[in-house]
This record gives structure tokens, C-alpha cells and sequence, in this order.
């Protein structure tokens, strides 16, 4: 036994070093690691998605801001039916709100009733 006392704690599970005993890993600290790494997976995976859409509702704000340019040319020109560009130019507005509402959302600077 090499000059080492031989501790049986039971019949299946022997240690020749008690200091075997704080490097050991039991099921437990396996389940424990797993849910742990599923956690920061998890974590990423929303982190991900919170910046994929954080992208994609500031390239259709441009897009919403770009179409309300265009619009108030068309008016000012007079190119357009003055009271149907108007109306657009409302909708394309209110778009464009919402989308920004919804950047800053997803950024959190403004509070919301979702998490994510």
C-alpha cells in the first residue's frame, strides 16, 4: 500500500487517499454542471435573438422613415392626391413609432410587460 493507510468507507467504493475525497464528482455535480451550462446556453440563445430582432426593427425603421421622406416629396410636389399622401403619411408615422418603441424595448431603456 505504499506506506498509505487503506480507508473502505463501504464495499463498492474504497479510497486509498483521503484527499480523494474532495476531488471525487458525483452525479450530482454532473446534473449540477448541466443545467448550469443549458443555463448560460439559454442565456446566449437571448441574447442572440434580442440582438437579431434589435436589428431587424432598426433596418425597417430606416425603411419606415425612408417611406415618409418619400411621401412628404410626393405632397410637397404635388404630384400626389394631397389627402391620400396625408393619410399615408400618417400610417407610415405610426409605423415608425411603434418600431421605435420597440428598439428601445428591446434595448431596455424603456420598460415593458415582456421579458426576455
Amino acid at each position: 500500500m505504499c506506506g498509505r493507510r487503506k480507508i473502505t468507507i463501504n464495499p463498492k467504493f474504497e479510497i486509498r487517499n483521503p484527499k480523494q475525497i474532495l476531488s471525487t464528482k458525483s452525479e450530482t455535480d454532473d446534473v449540477a454542471w448541466e443545467n448550469k451550462r443549458e443555463k448560460i446556453k439559454t442565456q446566449n440563445e437571448k441574447a442572440k435573438f434580442k440582438k437579431d430582432y434589435t436589428n431587424f426593427f432598426t433596418h425597417a425603421l430606416k425603411s419606415a422613415n425612408e417611406c415618409k421622406f418619400w411621401l412628404g416629396l410626393l405632397r410637397d410636389s404635388g404630384k400626389g392626391d394631397r389627402e391620400t399622401v396625408n393619410k399615408l403619411l400618417r400610417e407610415a408615422t405610426e409605423i415608425a413609432n411603434i418600431l421605435a418603441t420597440s428598439i428601445l424595448t428591446l434595448r431596455g431603456k424603456r420598460r415593458s410587460i415582456f421579458t426576455f
